[in-house]
């Protein structure tokens, strides 16, 4: 009678398959659960700013006035005060939104962008998703206003 001991080639060759099988399944469900966290955290962020706005609103009876698009969470325009768009609110005692966040990447492209309309009665604020949401819309790219956020081709 023979005592085997161990495994044999073909059973560890079988095992060493399985687990490579599992963890490339593992790695393709964690690549979209990423995009999926990256849009919920855009999603999330268009409306906290979409909120400061609409208090700023009530205060002031007109939104933030702007020339052309600009930039939200960068350069000039991190956080929201009495007196619009700012570098910085350190000084102000009325503050909307004390920092903007700026849009997680990838894409590098992706930001958050505003527009006032011309009579500062209503804004546009915009930002791209990297999957389509279907209970935002049908495309990637999104623009909330005051009353609504959709997201189109």
């Amino acid at each position: 009678m023979k005592n085997d001991r161990g495994f044999g080639l073909i059973e560890l060759i079988v095992v060493i398959a399985i687990i490579g099988l599992l963890s490339t399944i593992a790695m393709v469900v964690m690549f979209g659960a990423k995009e999926k966290a990256r849009d919920a955290k855009r999603i999330a962020d268009a409306k906290q700013i979409q909120l400061a706005l609409n208090i700023y609103f009530n205060d002031k009876e007109l939104y933030p006035e702007t020339i052309e698009a600009i930039t939200l969470g960068e350069g000039n325009f991190t956080c929201l005060s009495a007196n619009g768009f700012e570098l910085s609110c350190l000084t102000e005692s009325l503050v909307y939104i004390k920092s903007i966040p700026s849009a997680p990447t990838p894409p590098q492209d992706n930001k958050y962008t505003y527009v006032s309309t011309d009579d500062s009665n209503d804004f546009q604020l915009s930002f791209t998703l990297e999957k389509i949401n279907q209970s935002l819309g049908i495309g990637k790219k999104c623009v909330i206003t005051k009353t609504k956020v959709e997201c189109k081709e």
